[in-house]
């Protein structure tokens, strides 16, 4: 066998061992789905939520109202949003993370997350009494993702005058991330007690009371960024060798980064307005995508996305069991858990080197 035969089996072994990859995360999510939706608050079991599933099809009535809601109204709705949330956190990071040529870059360096708090904060202090109840659900979302598309523009054109090279943007977005954490701590501080709870509790992120209008919302628009980022993976993959090459190459490495940007924002705007502030995983998933596919965004794009929906959805299954009948945070749990095993990935990976 020669150079160039060597050469082709290697590259099929490798597309292969990376489909079986794909495969066994597809396989991983359907068991964590299952999980999720077997896990709640009351003692209906998995079989009960497919009965209403069922019943939802066709029309039958082998359950009760109660299990009907409780399938249909709570726990289905939470699993998708836990997947989709973080399939679309992972996306973005990978993307930012591309695009900047830095590990460090995640969703939230653009100030975008912080940005999102801040007007989600706006809308929790201003909504009292009845408008409490019928205004804040839905201008908490409106305001959040307002807000950090606003974040985004801020930062394109602080940065526009620094020549808009990655470093710089980078470092306006770190600023501009500083500077709404900064006003959120200031809300928190002058807010009125009754309205606290909720900021803190909406910061801390969770998917526990999504609804179905929000999961349609949250899964178009990650379906959208999803396909554009698999027609745009060569374009990434030759941006990775540097401005200067991409352009040499053929590719618009300034439309390129825009397409990004925008993507990056209104996953991460969407993301955070329907269910808070969720962090790490944004900047975990990515990092094990690349240790175990390495960097070819056709195959970084779905594996990310597939590694980010399981990774979410696992952590808000245990928020729901670790000290029940009491919920955490789904924020609290993807950091507790997930920082250690990152951790112990990069150590692995070092040893390895």
């Amino acid at each position: 066998m020669n150079n160039k035969e060597k050469s082709i089996a290697n590259y099929k072994s490798m597309t292969l061992r990376k489909a079986w990859i794909i495969l066994f995360l597809i396989i991983g999510l359907g068991g964590v789905i299952l999980w999720g939706m077997s896990v709640g608050g009351s003692s209906l079991g998995l079989d009960k939520v497919f009965q209403a599933i069922g019943d939802f099809f066709t029309g039958n009535e082998t359950v009760t109202e109660a299990e009907k809601y409780i399938a249909l109204g709570i726990r289905v709705p939470r699993v998708i949003a836990g997947m989709v949330a973080g399939a679309s956190l992972a996306l973005s990071g990978l993307l930012m993370q591309g695009i900047f040529q830095n590990p460090l870059v995640s969703p939230y360096t653009l100030g975008i997350s912080n940005a999102a708090s801040f007007g989600a904060c706006l809308a929790i202090i201003s909504c009292t009494g009845m408008a409490a109840i019928v205004v804040q659900p839905i201008l908490t979302p409106v305001l959040s993702f307002v807000f950090s598309v606003g974040a985004m523009l801020l930062v394109f054109l602080i940065a526009k005058f620094g020549g808009q090279s990655t470093k710089t943007l980078v470092l306006t977005g770190v600023a501009i991330g500083y500077l709404f954490a900064s006003l959120v701590s200031l809300i928190k501080y002058l807010v009125h007690t009754d309205a606290l709870p909720d900021l803190v509790y909406w910061q801390m992120g969770s998917v526990a009371n999504t609804q179905w209008h929000e999961v349609y919302i949250m899964l178009g628009t990650f379906a959208a960024c999803f396909v554009l980022s698999l027609f745009l993976a060569w374009d990434l993959n030759v941006m990775t060798l540097g401005k200067e090459e991409a352009s040499a190459l053929g590719v618009n490495f300034k439309r390129i980064q825009t397409i990004t940007f925008i993507m990056t924002t209104v996953l991460t705007g969407v993301t955070v307005a329907f269910t808070g502030v969720i962090g790490f995983v944004g900047l975990v998933a990515p990092h094990i995508t690349r240790m175990i596919v390495g960097n070819d965004y056709r195959y970084c794009v779905p594996v990310s996305a597939l590694f980010g929906g399981v990774l979410l959805l696992a952590a808000d299954t245990l928020a729901k069991i670790v000290i029940a009948p009491t919920e955490l945070p789904v924020g609290i749990i993807t950091s507790l858990v997930g920082v250690p095993f990152y951790l112990f990935l990069v150590l692995r990976r070092n040893k390895n080197v």
